[in-house]
């Protein structure tokens, strides 16, 4: 199959794909070279993932993965489509040896070629020869790091090497689906900066691309209000919680929470994963703060400085767990214990009327 050929079908996939199914788009396709070969890394995590990202693409890529890609009929399609170089994950250094001055040559005659940021080509799998230094593929070639957003575990999973589609998820129509391409490396093309580079054109984007929720709380309130009853948080000590449950506590300790830290931005919480630690944050993110969750594994010198950093003035913390830790809370100390003291029944009626009927905050 030519090149041609190839890009014309992609295109026409793109066109069902990228403008009915999802919203399909490029970022940052300035950074992509006009001409010549370059190395692109990306967090694709399968063959699903290629399809779009090659939709996306002005250019033929050619994708590396493993031998199991030619395992079913379908998926050996999409390989023919994609160009794809496997090799088997389990191979020898000779054959990765091999396998990736095939690449390079590939990359040296003008070929985009891609492959993940990832170690191993399987979890049994060899290490790859580049993943120390992507120079060896990439030779004289640019590095452009590409990072693909939100379609892994929105639209399918894999689940013990079975492909399922979220047939049951409430997916809204034309889901945006993004490639996003970040400054390409052409000098240090180290594995650390290289994945440090895809690292933060994945920051980047998340942090200008828009959100189905303004914040955490909203996202918290909408999704407890819709399951009110479905399990929200399991403790194996006390056992677990519903959405609605956990909402009119979060409520509840938020309330008694707001006159205690006044107007400081960031709350310690010193806490373990338990009922009481979850219902702390989400109290404190009701109070539009941010939780800094301080660890409690190291000495009391450490938290004191990770406190000082952030400026933390108030730590949520029990008296119970401090007897079991060789740890002090830093700051104003705020126990659990005493706030579930001063929680009296009409707390209970007005946390139940606030988490059902009161719009959500932004």
């Amino acid at each position: 199959m030519t090149d041609s050929l190839r890009m014309l079908m992609l295109r026409a996939l793109r066109g069902p794909l990228g403008r009915v199914f999802y919203k399909l788009r490029l970022e940052g396709a300035e950074q992509l070279p006009g001409s010549g070969g370059a190395l692109l890394v990306t967090n694709i995590a399968s063959a699903v993932d290629a399809v779009l990202v090659q939709a996306a693409l002005p250019r033929p890529v050619c994708f590396v993965t493993n031998d199991t890609i030619g395992s079913h009929p379908w998926t050996r399609c999409i390989a023919k489509l994609l160009r794809v170089e496997s090799i088997a994950a389990n191979a020898d250094e000779a054959a990765m040896s091999e396998f990736a001055a095939r690449l390079r040559t590939r990359i040296e005659g003008g070929e985009w070629v891609c492959v993940t940021r990832e170690a191993l080509l399987a979890p049994d799998g060899a290490r790859v020869p580049w993943f120390a230094d992507y120079g060896v593929l990439a030779g004289d070639a640019p590095v452009v790091p590409l990072h693909f957003d939100r379609l892994w575990e929105m639209f399918y999973t894999f689940d013990e090497g079975v492909l399922e589609f979220a047939k049951k998820r409430r997916m809204p129509f034309r889901m945006p689906v993004t490639v996003c391409a970040g400054p390409p490396l052409r000098e240090d093309k180290t594995g650390p900066v290289v994945r440090a580079a895809l690292q933060e054109t994945e920051h980047q984007w998340r942090m200008r691309r828009p959100t189905w929720f303004p914040s955490l709380r909203r996202a918290f309130i909408v999704s407890a209000r819709r399951y009110l009853l479905r399990p929200s948080v399991t403790d194996s000590l006390v056992g677990g919680l519903s959405f609605f449950k956990t909402l009119v506590g979060a409520i509840v300790f938020a309330r008694k929470l707001r006159p205690l830290v006044g107007g400081a931005p960031m709350v310690g919480v010193l806490l373990p994963p338990t009922l009481g630690g979850a219902l702390t944050t989400f109290a404190i993110h009701l109070l539009g703060k941010s939780p800094i969750h301080l660890n409690y594994t190291i000495n009391s010198e450490g938290v004191a400085a990770c406190a000082a950093r952030c400026d933390i003035r108030h730590v949520v913390t029990s008296r119970r767990f401090l007897e079991k830790i060789p740890v002090e809370a830093p700051g104003e100390v705020i126990y659990l214990e005493d706030l579930k003291e001063s929680v009296g029944g009409l707390d209970r009626v007005r946390a139940i009327f606030s988490a059902l009927f009161v719009p959500a905050a932004a």
